[in-house]
């Protein structure tokens, strides 16, 4: 879960700073607003920022960079204008080598970890489609804004692979036991009105820019409070979901991925992966 990356950074002006590297961020920017103190990290990966390995090692640098220079806060958004995240790279689950799909299992353990643990305030601004392990990515945070006229949720039942208890726990720290289990079973996707209904983000609005500013209203509540004290506390109240995930998470990954390289698993992302071709 250790990142290093000091000095790979450039500082470009007085008031943002752009950490943006052509070896670290080529699937994103993160950009820190030194009036607020508050960053934000945009993810950049077209066409729907599906989460790669290499997508994913860049995520997990920038929300360690977020903790290691103490930001006031932290905005995930999307620079496309019509998905935040369509979840894991499905190329790599689709006949996958043996070593790699247990690395990338891992290393996205690894950012699931990281980002719900992070005691640095975080808030998605999601501005598009937000499906399976882009719907992990900002329910990780800890408020969330919906751009309207978009679906959120987990599809994994529709694709054919299972649903992993690090993506079920997640789910069900939100919206809870019943709700999650109606959702996460038919592999629903809610619309941002629905979604909102359930709890499954805080508020609904009409663009991107309006999403920013109630995120930055959100993170900004707690500049009269200790960060140390409410980063412990988070970390407090959120310990019980990640120790047990922590506790059996090689156990986890070694079942999904006997799970994943099933002939009735590949078969299902072939077929998916075939329509998704067609679509194009």
């Amino acid at each position: 879960m250790a990142f290093r990356t000091k000095n790979l950074f450039e500082k470009t002006t007085k008031l943002v700073r752009s950490y943006s590297s052509d070896k670290i961020y080529t699937h994103m920017s993160l950009t820190l607003n030194e009036q607020t103190g508050i960053a934000t990290l945009e993810l950049a990966k077209p066409p729907v920022n599906s989460m790669s390995f290499g997508f994913l090692s860049q995520l997990a640098a920038a929300v360690q960079q977020s903790e290691a220079d103490k930001y006031k806060g932290l905005i995930i958004t999307s620079r496309s204008s019509g998905v935040f995240s369509a979840g894991l790279d499905l190329k790599e689950l689709h006949h996958p080598d043996s070593d790699r799909i247990l690395n990338y299992l891992r290393r996205l353990q690894d950012v699931w970890f990281q980002l719900y643990d992070c005691s640095t305030p975080t808030a998605a601004v999601i501005n598009g489609h937000s499906i399976a392990g882009g719907c992990l990515l900002a329910l990780s945070c800890e408020y969330r804004v919906m751009v309207n006229s978009f679906k959120i949720g987990m599809n994994e039942a529709l694709v054919g692979v299972p649903v992993s208890p690090m993506f079920i726990a997640c789910m069900q720290s939100v919206i809870g036991q019943w709700e999650a289990e109606k959702a996460l079973l038919v592999g629903r996707l809610f619309t941002s009105e629905e979604a909102l209904g359930v709890g499954l983000v805080d508020e609904v609005v009409g663009g991107k820019s309006e999403g920013v500013c109630k995120a930055e209203g959100y993170l900004a509540g707690f500049r009269e409070v200790s960060a140390r004290a409410r980063g412990l506390s988070k970390r407090y109240l959120r310990q019980e979901v990640v120790r047990d995930l922590v506790r059996r998470r090689e156990e986890d990954v070694k079942k999904l991925v006997e799970i994943i390289s099933s002939r009735g698993v590949q078969d299902s992302l072939g077929e998916h992966l075939e329509r998704m071709k067609n679509k194009k």
